[in-house]
């Protein structure tokens, strides 16, 4: 199990700046996919919008933690090497603590515009760059970068909820998305819950007080990652009017290529042997789903009448059940070149039920 154990210091301004590149074409190329698979305009339409959207906070967040660490030698940023390749979760969620700093710093930094200008006049002096004004202004545009509305924090709901046909006349139908950073495997998971609501209960669209208390079931279940078919059984049990269907969560990483993560070491040494580019990376992403088979009116004295879903985890599905999941969807995004040399009937034979799609550097392949 990946842990915060696994971070790795980054050492360097140069190293630096290459990861959080690097990173960013990852983000680009699995944006891709997902945009590809938005345009068939088919069942999974919505979700791969949403991914999207949530993909985009997280290029935003990559770019403004460049600025955060490339110029400030006072600054280390941790990589999780033996784990999910992404920073730990702790340089995540500082975005949050600087956040609530962004006003006071902005007051105390000089405008860009006079930085820019204190560094022009600092290289025709003395003909080299000035690290310490390069550093304030990195700081100042990285402040100028903190928007919540546009970053990947710890745990970011989706700034609407979706109204979907009614199926029964008894229940209103939404759908709703939010997406997390995993302390414990230094991972983004982005989820799509499908659900029904009581139609007796004030809707959730109006945004009163039962949303906030939705919202905050929804923080506190799904801000974490075990198994979906444990978020699943919280949220039902935690709202009594609130009946999830089904829910998608895609969790993202390991990256698997040099100054990301060595692990899975077959994928990291496949990628380094055969790799054409210095950018070329593999990733591992999962789509775990879990779906309401049926739904029982509860008996217990602590909750009679309710009425509670039972979700499907098949026991002859060893993973599965496992990981309390109805369905687990597995793939591999990686270079074209690289997949050459991918023999999934020899010494790659455990990745043949993966989902493999190639990437060329300037596209998909």
């Amino acid at each position: 199990m990946e842990t915060q154990d696994n971070l790795i210091p980054l050492q360097g301004s140069a190293a630096c700046d290459r990861y959080f590149k690097r990173l960013n074409l990852v983000i680009e190329k699995l944006d891709e996919f997902f945009a590809a698979r938005a345009a068939k305009k088919d069942g999974r339409y919505y979700e791969s919008v949403m991914i999207s959207e949530f993909l985009a906070k997280m290029s935003h967040s990559i770019d403004a933690l460049r600025k955060k660490y490339v110029y400030n030698p006072n600054r280390i940023l941790k990589i999780d090497r033996h784990g999910s390749g992404f920073p730990g979760y702790f340089d995540v969620n500082r975005l949050t603590t600087d956040l609530r700093k962004k006003e006071r710093k902005l007051d105390e930094l000089p405008t860009v515009q006079a930085l820019k200008q204190e560094v022009l006049d600092y290289i025709f002096k003395y003909k080299r760059e000035p690290a310490e004004l390069l550093w304030r202004l990195s700081e100042r545009s990285y402040y100028e970068m903190l928007n919540k509305e546009r970053l990947f924090l710890p745990f970011i709901p989706a700034s609407s909820i979706r109204t979907n046909p009614k199926r029964d006349e008894r229940f209103r139908s939404y759908t709703f998305s939010w997406a997390c950073y995993d302390f414990m495997t230094n991972r983004p998971y982005i989820h799509v819950m499908m659900f029904d609501q009581d139609a007796t209960s004030v809707p959730l669209e109006t945004q009163g007080e039962n949303y906030k208390e939705f919202l905050e079931i929804i923080r506190s279940e799904g801000s974490r990652s075990p198994g979906i078919g444990v978020i699943a059984l919280g949220i039902d049990s935690n709202l009594s009017d609130i009946h999830p269907k089904v829910i998608k969560r895609l969790g993202i990483g390991p990256i698997c290529a040099e100054t990301f993560s060595g692990d899975p070491e077959d994928l990291f040494q496949l990628v380094a042997a055969w790799g054409e580019n210095e950018d070329d990376f593999i990733l591992i992403f999962e789509e775990e789903v879990i779906l309401s088979s049926d739904q029982q009116v509860s008996r217990s004295i602590f909750s009679f009448g309710q009425a509670r879903e039972t979700f499907h985890i098949p026991e002859s599905d060893p993973e599965c059940y496992s990981r309390k999941a109805s369905k687990i969807y597995k793939h591999i995004l990686m270079p074209h070149k690289v997949l050459q040399h991918m023999d999934l009937k020899g010494a790659f034979r455990e990745y043949k039920d993966h989902e493999i799609i190639s990437y060329h550097q300037h596209g998909r392949g």
